[in-house]
């Protein structure tokens, strides 16, 4: 087990990241548990996990985010944004638990015990400064590094998710969203949140997890009414959430966002300016990261004109290696075939993007993963 810090600067245990490294013949079995596990997925995880199951991922539940706070903005509603944090979420899962829970879903007895036996006999050793400690048993936690451990959390998480929406009055949407260990909910009445913190406490006092009430956020959106807030919850004027951060003004959360990633971009190719010395290298990493953070905020919000003016610049900038354009760039876009080498068009793939998700979203459809080349055109 090798400790990975979460800051720049860790002062505490607390402040670092157990990641285990597991033996690859470990690896293989755990990868056919966790496909055999898979195929029963969708049966046995409710509607508000956004991951492991097909047909649902990250963006599911940043754009639910995004129209929770469009709607309430525009009926002039006053409602609640919560990110639950959950301290070392992963590492506190109590095995009893976990197993009852899969029993309770009846799951294969042999698929049950098997897991069963491998836990009883798990143990670790830490990696510090170089140096190997004596093992220790594993008594609880599902291992970051195990192929299965997403699996077993999000069948821990599942009951919290289930009991928070049965609180919800019968005539107003369930607005919860949780990819892996990121809870948000959509509080629609102040009087649920006593009772939302009660289910919390019952989640915890079972699972063993422990809600972090420091990183516990509350944000105000739609009309600002001054709620009352428990101890438990703090306002603030904006939420991080799965890589986007919010406000409650849209235009607001377009720009900073686009300002963020349009900055992140610069930054790497900042860093790169130096290691690339062929430009078809140059370009396939414009293509494949240094444009990254945009195509995954492009699908979410859309990119302003601007915006796409500067990424442009600076993907210029690195191509020519800090000199003046030699070539139109609207013909470094075009296919190796056509005389070009197929650069993306930051602005024109960021538009696609967009509404190519709004619009299989407003079919009710879900996004497969498109390639590169369907959206290397205009939108």
């Amino acid at each position: 087990m090798v400790l990975i810090p979460k800051i720049a600067c860790p002062k505490t245990a607390l402040d670092y990241r157990p990641i285990t490294l597991l033996n690859s013949d470990y690896k293989i079995f755990m990868r056919c548990m966790k496909t055999r596990l898979s195929t029963i997925f969708p049966h046995v995880i409710g509607p508000h996990q956004q991951c492991l199951v097909a047909g649902r991922n990250i963006l599911n539940a940043t754009c639910a985010i995004r129209d929770s706070i469009s709607v309430a903005k525009q009926n002039k509603q006053s409602h609640m944004l919560i990110s639950l944090d959950f301290d070392h979420a992963f590492d506190r899962v109590r095995h009893n638990y976990l197993l009852q829970r899969m029993m309770e879903l009846n799951i294969d007895p042999a698929f049950i015990a098997c897991l069963r036996n491998i836990m009883a006999v798990s143990n670790s050793k830490l990696l510090v400064n170089g140096h190997l400690t004596q093992a220790f048993p594993v008594e609880r936690s599902v291992r970051q590094g195990c192929p299965l451990s997403m699996h077993l959390f999000a069948l821990t998480l599942d009951p919290l998710l289930q009991n928070i929406s049965c609180i919800y009055p019968m005539n107003t949407d369930t607005i919860i969203r949780a990819y892996a260990d990121d809870v948000t909910i959509v509080a629609v009445d102040a009087t649920i949140l006593p009772r939302m913190y009660q289910c919390i406490q019952q989640y915890s006092r079972e699972t063993g997890a422990q809600l972090n009430e420091k990183k516990t956020k509350a944000m105000y959106i739609g009309k600002e009414d001054k709620i009352p807030l428990p101890s438990w919850l703090s306002i603030h004027s904006s939420i991080k959430i799965l890589g986007v951060t919010f406000f409650n003004d849209l235009s607001q959360t377009i720009r900073y966002n686009w300002n963020s990633v349009t900055n992140a971009v610069r930054h790497v190719l900042s860093a790169q300016k130096f290691r690339f010395a062929d430009l078809v290298k140059r370009a396939q990493y414009i293509n494949t990261y240094a444009l990254s953070k945009a195509w995954y905020m492009a699908q979410i919000l859309p990119i302003p004109s601007l915006i796409g003016k500067k990424l442009r610049s600076a993907t210029g900038w690195f191509l020519w290696n800090r000199q003046i354009l030699r070539v139109p760039r609207d013909q470094l876009t075009l296919e190796k075939s056509q005389g070009g080498l197929g650069v993306f068009d930051p602005y024109t793939k960021a538009l696609s993007l967009f509404v190519y998700r709004n619009l299989l979203h407003v079919q009710g459809q879900e996004m497969t993963s498109p390639s590169h080349s369907s959206l290397n055109g205009s939108p």
